[in-house]
């Protein structure tokens, strides 16, 4: 009875290593840059390149930068990347989401449309259509832009926003309110360290009515 015992409880003790194990093994590897899926078909491409499919909770590390999506394609000689459903993209103080997302891993720029969503620290940015120059910390969206900071909610016909800055500038039909209090101009530039908002080309910043 002693050694059925002594084996049982060896069997479990294994078992529980061998668990142990691999958890170790899949955090250590997600932690270096690769792709990772439950699953992976590789196919060679000339001259020493690889064309990847990851299927299943595909991922994608890249110099800190996380792409995950169902599936993730990658061209490890053009450096091309395309994501396919469940897309997210990590970078930083940012999160993307959005309905398509193809880019350049090498050059470490991205294209996303449909439904664009950017979430920042302090920003929230949404479009039909935004581009991501990560090299140069350049973002901009078209598409029915939208922006909220803090107490600020604007529109226009494009946004740029310049990660290293911290700097917005709108462009084009800009509106919005603060607060309540309505304000629009052909340009804005929105300093998204001090909350400093300056308004070009016809602006107007009308106080909310109080009544009396």
């Amino acid at each position: 009875m002693k050694i059925i015992n002594k084996c049982t409880y060896l069997i479990i003790l294994i078992l529980v290593l061998a668990v142990i194990i691999i958890n170790v093994t899949v955090l250590s590897a997600e932690g270096e840059d690769g792709i990772f899926g439950d699953e992976i078909s590789i196919s060679s491409l000339e001259p020493s390149g690889q064309e990847i499919t990851a299927r299943g909770s595909a991922l994608v590390i890249y110099n800190d930068l996380r792409l995950e999506a169902e599936t993730i394609y990658y061209n490890s000689v053009t450096g091309e990347v395309n994501l396919d459903e469940d897309i997210l993209l990590v970078d930083q103080d940012y999160q993307l989401t959005a309905d398509e997302l193809k880019g350049n891993l090498t050059e470490e720029s991205f294209t996303a449309r449909g439904n664009v969503e950017l979430t920042g620290t302090d920003a929230f940015l949404t479009g039909e259509e935004l581009f991501y120059d990560r090299i140069a910390g350049e973002v901009i969206v078209k598409g029915r832009p939208y922006l909220e900071y803090q107490d600020i909610k604007a529109r226009a016909d494009q946004i740029r926003y310049y990660t290293d800055k911290n700097l917005a500038y709108l462009t084009g039909n800009v509106s919005g309110e603060q607060l309540g209090h309505s304000f629009s101009g052909e340009k804005m530039e929105l300093d998204l360290v001090t909350g400093k908002m300056t308004l070009a080309g016809g602006a107007h910043f009308l106080y909310e009515n109080r009544g009396e």
